[in-house]
């Protein structure tokens, strides 16, 4: 009986989930789990989290935050391997290993790496720029054939394809070339500023935040940037939400479609909201499941360290 492929993919830890976070990505993970296709992978990326600036009096609560969310949406630990990156030996030192064999120049052409300088100009660490080896380390470290990334992500996932070719030239392993699981996910905007992706690191009045309660969605959505008529291109976002959430055709009254948006939204995440607030409170159940999944991915992870070492001449 052929194994399914293995789908492998993370999330960072750094705040509340907003709307955007959930169709851009996290749908599309539930999505994926629950088809029976494949063999999902799904991980906190703690430690690529640090390469930006954080209060480490708030990591493990993001941690669990996040978890609870994942929970809540709807990724099973019973259908998919759910674990904590920083927990499984293995991902650092693999992405040492890699670092052996990609140039400089290849890291520096990053889309990703440039956008992050930019945005925290007195915070330009080393990790910024490592990024992406990490990144290769995270799914092949698994062996991950697919990797669920929208378009923009494309370039990282080449560049892990270039990692896996050149480890295997060199050294006989037997790395995949992991492949993009590119997934229909509207690009949402910020509903301040729709010319913008969006994102926590324009502030919270751009973000329209999944498990905030009734009131805080009635201020942000009323203020939501919209245009003049349905054809505006800062309407495009609102609409993309209203479409997804309304499950009906646009009126062009953008005061009664917002009204409209902040019933359905709000419905929507209702009960995962309050599974979400009930798995917080219940921290040693999140670390059950943290448990369950790094018994399962670690294993995988030092079988695969230990024969890249190998081959690399280290044991």
């Amino acid at each position: 009986m052929k194994s399914k492929p293995r789908i492998v993919s993370g999330i960072q830890p750094s705040g509340k989930l907003h709307v955007g976070n959930y169709l851009g990505a996290i749908k599309n993970f539930v999505d994926l789990q629950n088809s029976g296709d494949y063999d999902c992978f799904y991980f906190i990326a703690d430690l690529h989290s640090l390469s930006e600036t954080y209060d480490p009096r708030k990591k493990r609560e993001d941690v669990y935050e996040l978890l609870a969310s994942l929970l809540a949406l709807g990724l099973d630990p019973n259908k998919s391997t759910i674990f904590l990156q920083s927990q499984i030996t293995g991902h650092t030192e693999l992405a040492w290993l890699f670092s052996t064999v990609i140039p400089v120049s290849e890291l520096e052409r990053m889309t990703q790496y440039k956008n992050k300088a930019a945005r925290q100009k007195t915070n330009i660490n080393a990790a910024l720029l490592t990024y992406p080896i990490l990144q290769a380390a995270d799914v092949l470290l698994y062996n991950g054939e697919l990797v669920p990334v929208g378009k923009d992500q494309e370039q990282h996932i080449e560049l892990i394809r270039v990692i896996a070719k050149k480890m295997n030239a060199k050294f006989g392993t037997a790395f995949p070339e992991s492949k993009p699981l590119f997934t229909h996910a509207p690009k949402i905007m910020s509903i301040r500023d729709p010319q913008k992706k969006m994102s926590k690191s324009l502030g919270d009045a751009h973000v329209l935040n999944i498990f905030d309660d009734e009131a805080s969605n009635v201020k942000k959505i009323a203020k939501a940037v919209t245009g003049t008529d349905l054809n505006s291109p800062d309407a495009k976002s609102f609409l993309a939400l209203y479409t997804h959430f309304c499950d009906q055709n646009p009126s062009g009254n953008f005061s009664d479609m917002k009204a409209e948006l902040t019933i359905a939204f709000t419905k929507y995440f209702l009960h995962k909201r309050e599974t979400y607030l009930e798995l917080l409170n219940k921290p040693k159940n999140l670390d059950v499941i943290l448990d369950k999944g790094r018994a399962k991915a670690q294993p995988i992870a030092t079988e695969t360290l230990n024969k890249t070492k190998q081959k690399m001449g280290l044991l």
